[in-house]
């Protein structure tokens, strides 16, 4: 009965390290590449995409929330969306012609060489077309220089709103833009001279200071030799 009971607590120790190298394992899975994330806007769609970074011969899925501008942000729901690869004169592309939910086209590539392009999107629907890019796309050589590449996120505290949420709602984005503003912003507050500016006059006599003029304040600039108060007494 002890040798048995001995058995069992040996198989229990085997069975929980080897659930540890696998939880190590999959934790190890789980820290590969971060995937990429591009809000890009035109003068008729935003284009908000997720996909990880591309490697020579590893196929990556994009997730590619289209929405149309205008009055009421909606989301695409019908149409032909083609996404192109392009590097140098060479190129691979992928289309699909309905949405998987709407809003949302699922498109894949798979680069065969390296080196910096673009990604290049077209939309085709009844209504318009349109077309958006996004300039100085990497594509590695293999996983190993994605993974010595890849900008990795400090862990914070994030509200997630997706755009299917945003679709369900009235809503509007812009892209920011650094513009001049001239408001009147009407405040009080005492206007100080700077630290070592001030400097204190002792009178050698008693007697009643007389400024010469209304535009003698505290802080306005004297010329040399003009007349500031007189002294009588």
């Amino acid at each position: 009965m002890k040798t048995a009971s001995i058995m069992m607590a040996l198989c229990a120790l085997l069975f929980v390290g080897c659930n540890n190298k696998q939880g190590n394992e999959q934790s190890h899975d789980a820290s590969g590449l971060e995937p990429l994330a591009y809000t890009i806007y035109s003068d008729k769609t935003e284009l908000f995409v997720e996909f990880n970074p591309l490697v020579v011969g590893s196929t990556s899925s994009f997730a590619a929330h289209f929405t149309i501008l205008g009055d009421n942000f909606l989301p695409l729901t019908a149409g032909k969306v083609k996404v192109s690869l392009v590097i140098g004169e060479n190129g691979i592309r992928n289309s699909v012609d309905i949405a998987n939910s709407p809003g949302v086209f699922l498109l894949a590539l798979k680069p065969n060489i390296s080196g910096t392009g673009k990604l290049i999107f077209d939309i085709e629907t009844m209504d318009y077309t349109d077309q958006i890019v996004i300039e100085n796309i990497i594509i590695y050589p293999n996983e190993q220089a994605a993974l010595e590449n890849q900008y990795v996120t400090a862990s914070v505290d994030e509200i997630t709103y997706f755009k299917q949420q945003a679709w369900k709602v009235e809503f509007a984005s812009t892209p920011v833009l650094k513009a001049p503003f001239s408001d009147i912003i009407k405040t009080n507050g005492q206007i100080l001279s700077a630290p070592g500016d001030e400097i204190m006059v002792t009178a050698n006599a008693s007697g009643s200071v007389m400024f010469s003029g209304n535009n003698t304040i505290v802080g306005s600039e004297v010329a040399v030799g003009t007349n500031l108060f007189t002294i009588s007494g």
